[in-house]
């Protein structure tokens, strides 16, 4: 799963919950997040994933 895009559902300062594969898993970032932002999942700990903004360039 790393690397993969994802999107965000719900956001609070440096954790929230995104959507992948069907399924809302937990997440925590450095950076500040909105609902239906896409983010990046950087590492995989447990059921916890660390995400990072996507750059839309």
């Amino acid at each position: 799963m790393v690397g993969k895009e994802i999107e965000v559902k719900n956001w609070q300062d440096t954790k929230g919950t995104v959507f992948i594969k069907g399924e809302l898993w937990k997440a925590t970032s450095d950076h500040q997040l909105l609902p239906g932002d896409k983010a990046i999942i950087e590492k995989v700990d447990g059921l916890l994933l660390r995400v990072t903004r996507c750059n839309e360039d």
